[in-house]
């Protein structure tokens, strides 16, 4: 697989919050991509945290197409944040690639995204947990399920199959949103704006980010 991931510090922050994740493990890929509200200076360390500790403890797991032990295992991590992250939230979405079959099963909460890219369109497979999308005069910028301390908010579970010549996208709504609905250019957004596209290809990874907010982990394949 041939990976780009593309980051860029919102206008109206203090820092770069979104991170990204990724492992192998033969033949599975795992990415997770995090955006952290901006509350506080913990914030990008939470973004950081969170990704990072999700991707190694989903490759030290059996890999299976089941998405129950997943959905256990982040309870169980979202359980450890009340000690280290009390007043963090963010949103996320994680995404579990066989690349051999081809299948994919994603996981989000808040207003992180996950799509399919033919012919220059992207098909988002599922809808952000955002207050507009459950009241029509609501905000996009208002979630209704986010990652936080206080309560475990379970994920949406998407499985699909991926078509050879497919691109897969993860984004945060700083790019969705503000540069692809909006129109906004990239670099120029409000909030920050991050997304990783994944293609057909030998293993590289590419980084055009303003930020040290990612990290690869490569040892485990």
């Amino acid at each position: 697989m041939q990976l780009i991931w593309s980051s860029r510090q919102g206008r109206q922050r203090a820092s770069n919050n979104d991170a990204l994740a990724v492992g192998r493990k033969d033949t599975w890929l795992v990415c997770m991509l995090v955006d952290a509200a901006a509350r506080s200076v913990h914030s990008q360390r939470f973004a950081h945290y969170w990704g990072r500790q999700i991707v190694a403890q989903v490759l030290q797991e059996p890999l299976v197409n089941d998405g129950h032990s997943i959905i256990a295992l982040l309870s169980r991590e979202q359980a450890q944040l009340r000690d280290r992250f009390l007043l963090e939230i963010a949103s996320y979405c994680l995404l579990c690639l066989d690349m051999e079959t081809r299948n994919a099963q994603t996981f989000h909460v808040g207003d992180c995204l996950a799509g399919e890219m033919q012919g220059g369109a992207i098909s988002w497979w599922a809808s952000p947990h955002t207050l507009n999308q459950e009241v029509p005069a609501g905000s996009r910028h208002t979630l209704t399920r986010s990652l936080n301390a206080r309560r475990f908010a379970v994920p949406d579970v998407t499985i699909r199959h991926v078509p050879p010549g497919s691109t897969l996208v993860l984004a945060t709504d700083g790019y969705w949103a503000e540069c692809l609905l909006e129109g906004c250019p990239f670099g120029e957004t409000q909030d920050d704006a991050s997304y990783l596209t994944l293609e057909e290809g030998p293993w590289t990874f590419n980084s055009l980010s303003d930020a040290d907010n990612r990290l690869v982990m490569t040892e485990q394949v």
